[in-house]
């Protein structure tokens, strides 16, 4: 037999668990979604979620040195 302590535990976490969901909800869905890293040229400071758009500026290398070969 299923004692009533046990019953009321089962109930309070049922009721947490109902609560806690239902709090986390709506972070769930206000995801803003863009480029999240500050070096990117399109780069969202209002993003929460990196959809991985970010845009890069071209680099270029130039040598320091120049080998002559024979």
């Amino acid at each position: 037999m299923i004692k009533l302590n046990t019953l009321a535990f089962h109930n309070l976490f049922r009721i947490a668990i109902f609560f806690l969901l239902l709090h986390s909800a709506p972070s769930l869905f206000s995801q803003v979604y863009g480029c999240t890293d500050p070096n990117a040229i399109n780069y969202n400071p209002a993003a929460t979620w990196n959809d991985g758009s970010c845009i890069y500026e071209p680099t270029s290398f130039t040598p320091q040195q120049y080998l002559e070969l024979p």
